[in-house]
């Protein structure tokens, strides 16, 4: 089960701004997803924002977060950039109030986060976001592939593991 190519926006929510950003391979992803243009992939809320207050569609936008999960705490250097579990509840406050309440009950929200099923972070975001903002939030319980080939219609490893967040 995967999102919908048709209606979705593809947000990086943890990429940093600025050289801190370059050099890290969500850095690339995002960069090689932009490169597409198959959806709006942006880093940005405000571009999120604007684009889920101009959606007057039928059915619910597929919002993707695309951002790394792991139990390490550190941030930026080396090759990855980290969201902790424990910081997932932050996010999902901060992406709440940038992103607005009316907004946000527009999407389902799609947690690209490896093991975000199992490892707390869709519970904290469930946890954070109310069923009455988001009905459905969907998070793997395994390491999921590259949002990249879910732009490219390829199969994506890890796909099948997506669940919806109780």
């Amino acid at each position: 089960m995967l999102p919908n190519h048709d209606q979705c926006c593809i947000y990086f929510p943890t990429v940093l701004h600025g050289p801190l950003g370059k050099g890290n391979t969500l850095n690339t992803e995002y960069t090689q997803c932009k490169a597409l243009g198959e959806a709006l992939v942006t880093k940005t809320a405000k571009k999120v924002k604007d684009n889920l207050a101009s959606f007057s569609g039928k059915g619910k936008v597929d919002l993707v977060l695309v951002t790394h999960a792991a139990e390490d705490t550190k941030v930026g250097g080396g090759s990855w950039l980290y969201t902790p579990k424990h910081e997932a509840s932050a996010l999902a406050q901060r992406i709440l109030s940038d992103i607005g309440e009316d907004n946000l009950k527009k999407v389902n929200l799609w947690l690209w986060v490896c093991q975000a099923g199992m490892s707390g972070v869709g519970a904290a975001f469930r946890t954070a976001i109310s069923k009455e903002t988001v009905k459905r939030i969907y998070a793997p319980h395994q390491d999921i592939a590259g949002v990249g080939l879910f732009l490219k219609h390829l199969d994506v490893g890890g796909s099948e593991s997506f669940a919806e967040v109780r």
